[in-house]
């Protein structure tokens, strides 16, 4: 169990969580991602190529939660250092990727089961705030997630080959799809 306290602040880089993890956020704290891009690990994916570390992800993981009534917050922003400056979506024109790689997701759970997000507000993320990726029984409940209206293609939810997938009580006001389902092969 990673209890962040009430009334903190906590300032991270891009975390690879384990197994089993309880994440609590209590209420009147944020979880802040660095905004030092040039710190961030570059990796490979398959249906992005090269990209940056997400901020939250974890692999194969079971019985993994994020609660607690606080938030997590990606910081990006328009300023000329962050994620969002000089970018557009992926549909329109200028450069995807606002740079040289891929935005990162905020949270990225990949080929995992028994997963629970609950009680908190997601904001800001680079690219997609939410993405899960092949991976089943996955329970989102009360969350919210804010980025203005206009900031570059920052999903709210991205079900990717996922299957029994639990949304209830959610918010999604951001700067592209809410909630976004396809299916696909990384091979």
């Amino acid at each position: 169990i990673v209890i962040l306290r009430s009334g903190h602040r906590f300032l991270s880089f891009p975390l690879v969580l384990s197994d089993r993890l309880r994440l609590e956020v209590r209420e009147n704290a944020t979880l802040l991602a660095s905004t030092d891009r040039a710190q961030w690990p570059l990796r490979s994916e398959p249906m992005y190529g090269t990209m940056y570390q997400h901020f939250l992800s974890g692999r194969q993981l079971s019985a993994v939660s994020f609660t607690g009534g606080g938030s997590i917050d990606g910081q990006a922003s328009y300023d000329r250092q962050s994620w969002w400056f000089n970018c557009t979506d992926s549909h329109g024109g200028g450069e995807p990727h606002c740079g040289d790689h891929h935005r990162p997701f905020l949270i990225h759970i990949f080929e995992s089961s028994g997963v629970v997000l609950s009680n908190l507000t997601l904001r800001n993320a680079p690219m997609y705030h939410v993405v899960l990726d092949h991976s089943k029984h996955v329970s989102i409940e009360q969350v919210s997630i804010l980025a203005p209206a206009e900031s570059p293609n920052t999903d709210g939810v991205d079900v990717h080959s996922t299957e029994w997938v639990h949304m209830r009580n959610c918010t999604v006001c951001n700067g592209d799809d809410a909630v976004a389902v396809a299916t696909y092969d990384p091979g």
